[in-house]
């Protein structure tokens, strides 16, 4: 009767020992399920794509196709309140505007601001650097972000030029280099006297 005590304590200790066990266990899992999802939503607030660009003010050089135009669509996409779309064609800049709002219905159009300017010419009115201090004014000087993305492209093999031809390396550099220093040294100054603002530069060679 003595051993068969003993052995009934021992395995009631046993079963004590595996409940409380597992009662631990499920309470450690419920807790790490807790910290997990606060975490998740913490990373979500703080690092969501959307986020960057909530209720920002995009400037886009070159905003009429290719990069540009993909930029605008996707800030728009991401909780833009705004986008600038600069480019040399008037023309172009209106298909592109159309074109982002047929593919998204929920945009108004004063959300879609167009200029034509070209980045090379800084000898009239309608010059970038005037049309920059422009849109800058209308902008009351808060721009949250700047994308140049204006390009020239002109392919061609150097051994089929004119001996000391160098034009389409010069027209290459006015519009990807020059064009957007530019931009940035017109557009900067308003930024550092908000106190913020994010520049891309888009290269091109």
């Amino acid at each position: 009767q003595f051993r068969i005590l003993i052995m009934g304590i021992s395995v009631m200790g046993v079963v004590d020992f595996m409940i409380r066990f597992s009662a631990y266990v499920l309470i450690y899992s419920a807790f790490l399920c807790v910290v997990g999802f606060l975490l998740e939503k913490v990373y979500r607030l703080l690092f969501s794509r959307r986020r960057y660009f909530a209720k920002a003010t995009v400037l886009i050089t070159g905003g009429s196709e290719g990069i540009g135009l993909e930029t605008a669509k996707q800030v728009l996409k991401r909780g833009a309140s705004r986008v600038i779309l600069l480019s040399r064609s008037l023309r172009k800049l209106k298909l592109a505007k159309a074109e982002i709002l047929q593919q998204n219905s929920r945009l108004a159009d004063d959300q879609i601001l167009l200029f034509a300017a070209d980045v090379t010419d800084t000898h009239t009115h309608t010059g970038i650097v005037p049309t920059l201090h422009k849109i800058m004014q209308q902008l009351k000087g808060n721009l949250d972000y700047l994308v140049c993305a204006q390009g020239l492209a002109l392919p061609g093999y150097i051994l089929a030029r004119p001996k000391n031809d160098t034009s389409v390396m010069e027209a290459h550099m006015n519009v990807n280099a020059i064009g957007t220093m530019r931009v940035v040294q017109t557009i900067l100054p308003y930024m550092d006297d908000a106190g913020s603002g994010h520049i891309t530069m888009i290269s091109s060679m």
